[in-house]
């Protein structure tokens, strides 16, 4: 039971009522005969003034609690009937982003109410580019799009999302179909909104992921947007370089790689543009990770994503000798396609070799004249040179068309390639060309990085590994035969050889 305010005077009341009715005589107290009769004979009107008294109190009091009754719990009105639909959100978006939207039913008074079916929604963004989506996992990856929406009986209220990649002012609509036995077409949802597009917050690097040790490769840096849009700087950014504690270095471009000089650490992407460039160059076999590190210290953040890449540097392949070398044989004079006897000179000058002060930069074989003279590598034909002195060719092929590394066939007749052709290893050059005599021609082939001061290489340092020790052999046995040939055993100075037929490395002419 409640005890309110109006019922605990009416208890009050009743309490002092009774307690008055009691007679006195009964009370203890003793009063004299005259005065008793008096009190006897009024008795009955006492108790009819005090019954009219309770009875107005009562009446009071069960009026004013009705009242209170009434306040506290009002009869309930008419639920408001759905009049219109409304469309609430931001009024403004960047391009790649999710605009959260809230779809609701409202009552003439522009006041939430629940419909009472359900109701499909037509949506659309008048000649905009966007799209509707019914969830944000659906809305971050532009799946699932929807053209409607559905307000479920006894709700008011639905979310939507809506992302448009594309600068602009739309009008976005939520229209009833009417169909389902309310009208809620009495106003369309409606919601203006500014798609504006997203500033570049993330880096990104293109370039070769496969370059050979000492090419000069450039890469370009790019600043984009997280659709990976290019987007020019409102601002200059600098950005720091590096290759993850590799051998290489990076330069500005390809003049300052070939001269090996000034380094970088650091490039510039200036305000109103998009990208830079710079060039990576290692000597080092190795796996390097090109990394690009926005500083974010200029206003803007690109540093979303960094830029990176990984690059694979190695050696380009030499894949055979050129010519057939084999073991002596006595009854012709030949070690294969080279002359051993009778001749006067050496029939291979190896790489590095020094005469005259001159140092050899090239595997020079003396062979018949008939010798054919093969591709030692999978390359592209870029040079096919006639030579008026000696009267034979000069042919240039190239590992592929990114690459400085060239392979020189020197002294060639009758080429058998042209200029632009892809070739193979082993197919045929030519012929070899001119030599000491009509019975022994001479063909050279060098290998050489191409540059301000090209850089030779001894070819068996760039071999391929999986022929590498038969070649190594062959070269050993074809000087080892020629020195026992001639009875000199420091016809060739092995010892001072990094491996058969090899003085050094590389060198620079």
């Amino acid at each position: 039971m409640v005890i309110t305010k109006n019922n605990l005077i009416l208890f009050i009341t009743t309490v002092i009522l009774c307690l008055t009715s009691i007679p006195r005589a009964q009370a203890g107290f003793h009063w004299g005969l005259g005065r008793a009769a008096s009190v006897e004979s009024a008795k009955p009107i006492q108790r009819e003034n005090k019954k009219q008294q309770l009875n107005q109190i009562n009446q009071q009091t069960e009026q004013e609690q009705a009242e209170e009754e009434e306040e506290a719990d009002p009869e309930p009105g008419p639920n408001p009937a759905p009049h219109h639909l409304a469309l609430l959100g931001g009024n403004s978006v960047q391009t790649n982003h999710c605009l959260t939207l809230y779809l609701q039913s409202h009552d003439a008074d522009n006041t939430r109410c629940n419909v009472a079916y359900n109701t499909m929604v037509d949506l659309n963004d008048g000649a905009g580019s966007g799209s509707f989506y019914l969830s944000s996992a659906d809305c971050a990856s532009q799946t699932n799009a929807a053209e409607s929406a559905a307000l479920t009986v006894n709700t008011s209220q639905t979310t939507l999302f809506y992302r448009n990649n594309t600068p602009e002012s739309v009008t976005l609509s939520a229209i009833d179909r009417t169909n389902n036995g309310q009208d809620l077409s009495q106003s369309n949802g409606s919601l203006e909104v500014t798609i504006s597009q997203e500033p570049a917050n993330r880096l990104t690097l293109t370039g070769s992921q496969n370059i050979y040790i000492g090419d000069c490769t450039e890469y370009t840096l790019q600043a984009e947007d997280s659709a990976d849009t290019v987007q020019t700087l409102e601002l200059s950014s600098v950005i720091d370089l590096s290759d993850n504690n590799s051998a290489g270095q990076f330069y500005e471009g390809n003049g300052a790689c070939l001269n090996g000089t000034p380094t970088i650490d650091s490039v510039t992407i200036y305000q109103n543009q998009s990208q830079a460039t710079f060039t990576y160059r290692s000597f080092t076999p190795e796996t390097p990770v090109l990394t690009a590190v926005d500083r974010a210290n200029d206003g803007q953040d690109l540093s979303q994503t960094n830029g990176t890449i990984t690059v694979t540097v190695s050696s380009p392949v030499i894949k055979n000798l050129g010519v057939v070398i084999d073991r002596y044989d006595a009854d012709t004079g030949l070690a294969g396609n080279l002359v051993l006897n009778p001749i006067d000179r050496r029939p291979f000058i190896e790489f590095g070799y020094t005469e005259s002060g001159r140092t050899f930069p090239a595997f020079e074989y003396y062979v018949t004249t008939y010798t054919v003279v093969t591709c030692v590598a999978d390359a592209i034909v870029t040079h096919v040179n006639y030579q008026a002195s000696p009267g034979d060719y000069e042919i240039h092929t190239q590992f592929n068309a990114d690459t400085s590394w060239i392979v020189e066939y020197d002294h060639i007749l009758n080429p058998q390639v042209t200029e632009g052709q892809t070739i193979r290893a082993g197919d045929p050059i030519g012929l070899a060309g001119v030599g000491p005599s009509a019975q022994v021609g001479r063909t050279e082939i060098m290998i050489f990085l191409g540059g301000v001061r090209p850089l030779s290489y001894c070819p068996l340092m760039i071999f391929d590994p999986t022929q590498i020790e038969t070649a190594k052999q062959q070269i050993s046995d074809l000087m080892s035969d020629y020195e026992t040939l001639k009875g000199d055993p420091s016809l060739y100075n092995e010892s001072t050889m990094l491996v058969p037929g090899c003085h050094s490395v590389n060198f620079s002419d």
